[in-house]
């Protein structure tokens, strides 16, 4: 059995050459009757947001792009409760564990 130890510290090092994963999602939003363009328009106004195509129904092709789970669900939910949105359904989630690396 471990018992802490109050006089110990533990200390992470992170190197200059340590790469944050990347969180790549994408989503299907279905905007309100009429409101793709004002959706479209608030949604790209969002960090790590981005709009990749709309239809003429009002369903939106969206990514997000984050460091962590966590921002990942803040911004699926940021997206959700965004005026004008119906829907949002995420489709896809991958963790690059090296964002710079081209494949």
């Amino acid at each position: 059995m471990c018992t802490p130890r109050p006089d110990v510290t533990i200390t992470a090092v992170i190197s200059e050459n340590a790469r944050v994963p990347m969180n790549v999602s994408s989503l299907i939003v279905n905007a309100r009757d009429g409101q793709a363009q004002a959706v479209q328009a608030l949604l790209t106004q969002q960090t790590g947001v981005e709009i990749h195509a709309v239809s003429p129904e009002g369903k939106l092709i969206v990514t997000i792009e984050t460091e962590s789970d966590r921002d990942t669900i803040a911004a699926y939910e940021r997206i959700a409760k965004t005026d004008g949105v119906l829907s949002a359904a995420m489709v896809y989630h991958q963790i690059e564990s090296e964002p710079d690396q081209e494949i």
